[in-house]
């Protein structure tokens, strides 16, 4: 997890990987570099992806062979736009004026199936292969992230989470979450809400909200 002035980020090491937490905090150190770069613009965030894959690619340990990450990330850009940044199926949402939109599109092969049209939303939500990735922050120093720009308003809330949020709390219950006004309280009451109905997963979650004018 990383909060800072400029990037906001979670990562999540793929539990069926080795040393998910290392590849993690591989990511996370990538991100905090670049937010200490006065550009953050896209050419930057692609390069910061690529430097995480290069440390995981250097790493020879044995026992870290395979390990891969998801992140998910928002980047304030000199040209005072925002970027969503996502490899992977965590997610950054929005809640703009009491209404909840997710802004990044997950990397899995249920969303692709989604997306063809071979599934519905039930059938989504009972998918088996749920957990199946496409798209990881790993070895491969070729791996692209999708990077989305939007305009912040005043009084926008943004939210970053891993699965282990978003894979247990429907749209609904973090929608009211959002709307408390302190982040932190926000934040603390989506981790319990994912707690409270059996989450097994991880949960990571970072609330950044934007100061009303």
């Amino acid at each position: 997890m990383l909060t800072s002035d400029t990037v906001w980020a979670v990562a999540d090491g793929l539990g069926g990987h080795r040393a998910g937490n290392v590849a993690s905090a591989l990511a996370v150190a990538a991100l905090e570099r670049l937010s200490r770069d006065p550009r953050r613009g896209n050419a930057q965030i692609t390069a910061a992806v690529r430097d995480a894959c290069a440390s995981i690619a250097a790493d020879t340990d044995p026992g870290r062979e395979g390990m891969a990450t998801t992140v998910s990330a928002l980047v304030a850009g000199a040209d005072g736009k925002l970027r969503t940044v996502n490899v992977g199926d965590s997610r950054v949402y929005r809640l703009r004026e009491g209404r909840l939109r997710q802004l990044t599109v997950d990397h899995s092969e249920v969303q692709e199936l989604l997306a063809a049209g071979l599934l519905d939303e039930w059938q989504a939500q009972h998918y088996p292969r749920r957990n199946v990735i496409t798209r990881v922050i790993n070895a491969r120093l070729d791996t692209v992230p999708d990077i989305r720009t939007v305009t912040p308003r005043p009084g926008d809330c943004y939210l970053l989470c891993t699965d282990g949020l978003h894979g247990f709390v429907d749209d609904a219950t973090i929608a009211g979450h959002l709307r408390c006004p302190d982040p932190r309280t926000a934040a603390t009451g989506l981790i319990d809400a994912a707690l409270a109905v059996g989450g097994k997963d991880n949960v990571t979650v970072v609330v950044a909200g934007i100061a009303a004018a």
